[in-house]
């Protein structure tokens, strides 16, 4: 299996040079790890990116699911899933506002229920689940799937900690591909934890003198995860896991069942693909890093892919390994599992249930009148409360950027389920609010210069450059220049001094400061 990681993870000659592609794989009945790659060599690479921590992203969010499934909240109840919903606590800044909740590509669903919620990996839905179960729940489902617990050492217990934060089922904190591997080993085991280990034996000579621990403790009951085996098999059969289905039994034809988790951080600093089978566990990782600025990038695209998620070259890595690291395994099945019956959503409607000898009767409802003028989030979350999937058009206008214009078939009566469209104002015509960059933000230093933007309502863009001249840590120059009149909003590059050339000091390789931002799939 070591030799198929090799082969497959080699990243192709079009990929960045800070891009670290890993992968970690796993018995999950005894733990022992069958292969793991952390770069093509250690002289090039001397970092093991397999132990290389980044984002989780949304690999997190069956943590919340399991935390759910032991308060017994169905995979059958539903949720709404309009994109922009503002959830109560839901902050970027602890002391900030609560922030509207944006789904991947901005989509909108209606009324779905948590094993959709899962396989189209919504965001807002799972916002709204953590929120009902707490987020201690879910750090603690990841503790005990095997993620490392945080420990008393005040200088180290911080790489470890998922913060108890409502973001945390979106994996904004950081993880490792082998740690990420052991948790999702447990699920795979069917909620049985192992240990994670390379040797199995020790010998001197014909004596055993060590083994790997293979023994299993049993953290969660096989309802729960027999719940949530389904519902990540539908991310492979309906959602972004799609690439995975091409994972074939020995005879090169019959599909091997798979389940997994697509996960791609903000600016897609990471993606991932973890997934198993009952006999294996793989997590194929992405991340891009940059050791001389000591900092996070998004994964530049490679491969012919035009952006990087983990339903890209993770998803095509992980099954194209798979069907080697399988080769000559039975084809196992999972555990039988059969959904109760689905929770409805509240609905508005006050018709009579039809009598067992009537034809059901299609449930209508009556598209609101009311909403021309109420911001699209709001529009869409009244639609979506009537079981109706809105539809966002955007439209040239001088309303206010986000204003609902016109709302299709307003105050007639549709099935529930019809696609509603709603024109909304882009502002393209709205007259430009202006501000101007202040004078004197040359030669002060970063920090000052970043707040004088900011009180002119512009967005501080800080690059770093060597300087003979201009001291560490002062502006060299502005763009646009001081004195300029711009749009509100717009981002201003302050060129900030390095010192000399040649001064500064060796780079650390730590990312432990960066706390990242939100998890859009």
């Amino acid at each position: 299996m070591q030799a198929a990681a090799y082969e497959t993870m080699e990243l192709p000659e079009d990929a960045d040079d800070s891009t670290r592609a890993s992968l970690t794989s796993i018995d999950p009945q005894t733990g022992e790890i069958k292969a793991m790659y952390g770069g093509p060599n250690y002289s090039d690479y001397p970092t093991n990116a397999a132990t290389f921590r980044a984002q989780g992203a949304s690999t997190f969010k069956p943590f919340t699911l399991i935390g759910a499934l032991r308060e017994d909240i169905p995979l059958t109840k539903k949720y709404d899933s309009t994109d922009g919903m503002t959830i109560e606590g839901w902050k970027t800044d602890t002391d900030g506002p609560d922030v509207p909740l944006s789904n991947f590509d901005n989509k909108s669903y209606g009324w779905i229920d948590l094993a959709d919620a899962t396989a189209q990996s919504v965001n807002v839905v799972y916002g709204q689940l953590n929120k009902e179960i707490g987020p201690d729940k879910t750090a603690q489902v990841a503790y005990d799937l095997g993620i490392p617990r945080p420990d008393d050492n005040a200088e180290t217990n911080d790489c470890c900690v998922i913060r108890n934060n409502l973001a945390n089922v979106l994996g904004t904190d950081y993880v490792t591909n082998v740690d990420l591997a052991h948790a999702y080993s447990t699920i795979a085991a069917q909620g049985y934890r192992t240990t994670p280990h390379l040797v199995t034996e020790v010998r001197r000579g014909d004596e055993v003198v060590d083994k790997g621990d293979t023994t299993r403790e049993k953290e969660f009951e096989p309802d729960v995860m027999a719940a949530t085996t389904y519902a990540l098999e539908k991310v492979v059969e309906e959602g972004s896991g799609i690439e995975a289905q091409k994972l074939v039994g020995p005879d090169g034809v019959t599909r091997r069942p798979a389940a997994g988790k697509t996960g791609s951080s903000q600016q897609t600093e990471s993606a991932w693909f973890a997934g198993f089978v009952p006999q294996l566990t793989t997590v194929v990782g992405l991340y891009q890093y940059d050791i001389e600025k000591n900092t996070y990038e998004q994964v530049q695209p490679f491969g012919g892919y035009e952006w990087m998620t983990g339903g890209s070259w993770p998803a095509k890595a992980w099954t194209e390994y798979m069907n080697k690291a399988t080769a000559g395994m039975e084809i196992e099945q999972f555990p039988e599992y059969t959904p109760p019956a689905p929770v409805a959503p509240p609905s508005p409607s006050s018709s009579p249930s039809p009598s067992q000898s009537e034809e059901p009767e299609v449930e209508m409802v009556v598209v609101p009148d009311n909403l021309v003028g109420e911001q699209y989030p709001n529009a869409a979350s009244a639609l979506a409360g009537l079981d109706l999937v809105p539809a966002q058009v955007g439209v040239d206008s001088d309303q206010p950027a986000g204003t609902v214009l016109d709302v299709a078939q307003a105050g007639q009566e549709v099935e529930v389920r019809t696609t509603i469209q709603v024109q909304v104002s882009n502002g393209s015509a709205a007259e430009e609010e202006t501000t101007t960059v202040p004078f004197g933000l040359t030669g002060q230093d970063q920090g000052s210069a970043e707040g004088q933007l900011q009180a002119a309502e512009l967005t501080p863009v800080v690059q770093e450059q060597p300087s003979d001249t201009v001291p560490e840590g002062r502006v060299i120059s502005v763009n646009p220049g001081e004195g300029q009149e711009v749009p509100v909003g717009s981002e201003v590059t302050l060129v900030v001094s390095t010192g000399p050339p040649e001064g500064g000091g060796d780079p650390s390789d730590d990312p432990s400061g960066g706390d990242g931002g939100g998890i859009f799939g």
